[in-house]
């Protein structure tokens, strides 16, 4: 008999292959639907649902119910299609948490999902590279140019995600524990390049951020890897300045990707429109996403948003709805599901990281390493998909939605029932050490 974490896992990993609709449509949809049934009848079995509930998970129950609230604005003001677009993608991810909380029981399982989920995003960015080998493939998303340079996308979708996801599984990669250092290092590069040869403005913040989380949680487990970790670090610089110095291709590469950050730039889509438009350096598009996107965003649908939303449309492309961006993932929940969900949110992400710290302090008594290091790596996950969600959506994009979500009901499931047992054994053993005392 197939496990149900065996299913989960497939469709995890079919979640993040899902650019291969573009090969077949109904074979992937197909195939997710399928896992998606199956799982959903393992939780109509299961009595535990609702049992020993904590604020985490009851966070975020109410998110899920607040979101058919959106589904219901979205019903009376969009066209039929759209309706069947936004919804099928709005609905692909939160589920996960339920399958999480029910199905992941032992870190093993956790540790299985962190290293597929690396070792896919550094081949999705090898492919990247590639396609300046064998030319753009044609099952692949639209091919842009930027500063003069043709900006592939990759295995995970559009361009932008490569420079988010890249970020994500940099982390992953280098703060898990007990890999091969070779195939660390080639992962690491793997990425690195994949996200320079993108072009993304996301890319340059993404790979100092993740480094300066790899460092922050290396100082807190030992100095000694805080000091192998800068070396290390060193290191990879200096082989990538010579393959870039070897490479005329990579050192066009690499000025076009300074140039893009802070600089002006032109931009020009080159499978489909070839229309050249300009291009904001990169505090200019952080200024947009806080603020001027929003703004049209607000203008287009009335202010009224703010406290009823606007439905999928509010989201545009994350739902594939036509209509102005916002480009931040925290006023996509706003406009779309008024203030209240916007709130809900919050307090959800309030409770995660409660949870977080609560594990790792019980992983840290316990000595439990394997523990431990599963938890730091979602935490530098979690930090990494948070501060992307201020420029994109992370939440409802596959290739970072679908961890987050995951391990959202990892936290308020099997690591809230670690804890629970954890302080039950410890309070028998204080039991026990009152009646030897008595005796």
């Amino acid at each position: 008999m197939i496990r149900a974490y065996n299913l989960l896992f497939a469709l995890f990993v079919c979640i993040n292959l899902h650019l291969l609709r573009n090969l077949s449509m109904v074979l992937m949809f197909g195939l997710i639907g399928s896992l998606y049934i199956v799982l959903f009848f393992g939780v109509l079995n299961q009595k535990t649902l609702m049992i020993k509930t904590n604020h985490l998970y009851f966070s975020y129950l109410l998110f899920i119910l607040f979101s058919f609230y959106v589904v219901f604005i979205s019903a009376f003001t969009h066209e039929a299609s759209d309706f069947l677009n936004g919804f099928l993608r709005f609905f692909l991810l939160m589920p996960m948490g339920i399958f999480g909380y029910l199905y992941i029981n032992n870190e093993e399982q956790v540790r299985k999902i962190l290293i597929f989920y690396a070792v896919f995003i550094a081949v999705s960015c090898s492919t990247v590279p590639l396609q300046h080998f064998i030319g753009p493939i044609n099952w692949f998303s639209s091919v842009f140019e930027r500063a003069g340079m043709p900006r592939y996308s990759s295995l995970m979708g559009s361009v932008t995600v490569t420079g988010i996801a890249g970020g994500a599984g940099l982390v992953v990669l280098l703060l898990l524990s007990n890999i091969n250092s070779s195939i660390r290092f080639g992962l690491v590069l793997s990425i690195l390049v994949g996200m320079i040869f993108s072009l993304q403005k996301a890319s340059l913040v993404n790979i100092l951020l993740a480094f300066f989380i790899y460092l922050w949680f290396s100082g807190k487990i030992s100095k000694c890897v805080l000091v192998r970790s800068l070396l290390k670090t060193l290191f990879i610089l200096v082989l990538l300045m010579v393959f870039i110095i070897r490479s005329e291709v990579a050192e066009k590469y690499l000025i076009g990707f300074m140039a893009s950050n802070f600089s002006e730039t032109i931009t020009s889509d080159q499978k489909e429109t070839a229309k050249a438009y300009y291009d904001y350096t990169l505090l200019e598009s952080m200024g947009q996403r806080l603020v001027l996107l929003p703004k049209k965003v607000l203008h287009a649908y009335g202010e009224e948003i703010l406290i009823v939303g606007a439905g999928f449309k509010a989201m545009a492309g994350t739902l594939a709805q036509e209509g102005p961006m916002n480009h931040n993932g925290f006023f996509d929940l706003w406009f779309s599901g008024g203030i209240v969900y916007l709130l809900i949110f919050l307090v959800l992400i309030f409770y995660l990281i409660k949870q977080i710290k609560r594990a790792v302090r019980f992983s840290v008594r316990s000595s439990d390493s394997l523990m431990q290091n599963n938890l730091y790596c979602f935490y530098g996950l979690l930090i990494m998909i948070l501060i992307n969600n201020f420029g994109a959506n992370t939440l409802f994009q596959p290739n970072t939605g679908v961890i987050f979500w995951l391990f959202v009901g990892i936290l308020a499931g099997h690591y809230n029932r670690k804890l629970s047992y954890g302080r039950m054994n410890l309070l028998k053993k204080s039991c026990n050490g009152l009646v030897c005392q008595d005796k």
